[in-house]
């Protein structure tokens, strides 16, 4: 929803002319940057909380770990979502081009990010795919070392 959404806010505003009288105005891409980014931030991070708390709460679905971690999670994978959707908006030209590249994102995110497939049945150079994608599931190999 985060990467969807920065990426429509940028288009939009690329498709109505706002990047012109930023310039004129003396605002630097920076700072629009800068402004998206904090805007959307707090919003996909309530989603994501609300989403989190249902799973916990209704769902019952244990929650193993500090909750400090579970939040700096959410936090990055929200802000490499925004990042994302910043350079899908680069590519887009509409809205709706907008919209289907964060789809592709999200079907993207799907096979390569290690919900469907298994990260070590995919061969080398497509492993490069997941590891652009910041919801990939990596797996620690839960052994002990120097025992």
């Amino acid at each position: 929803m985060a990467l969807t959404f920065a990426a429509l806010g940028l288009v939009s505003d690329k498709s109505l002319g706002l990047f012109e009288l930023f310039r004129v105005g003396s605002m630097r891409a920076g700072r629009v940057l800068l402004g998206k980014y904090l805007a959307h931030l707090p919003l996909g991070t309530a989603v994501a909380a609300a989403l989190l708390a249902g799973v916990v709460m209704l769902l019952d679905v244990p929650l193993r770990g500090d909750w400090w971690w579970v939040v700096a999670a959410v936090v990055g994978v929200v802000s490499a979502s925004i990042a994302g959707g910043m350079v899908l908006s680069l590519l887009a030209r509409t809205d709706s081009q907008a919209v289907q590249f964060a789809m592709l994102a999200l079907l993207a995110g799907l096979f390569f990010g290690g919900f469907l497939l298994e990260l070590e049945a995919i061969r080398f150079p497509v492993t490069i795919v997941s590891w652009l994608l910041p919801v990939t599931v990596r797996r620690s190999t839960g052994g002990v070392s120097g025992a």
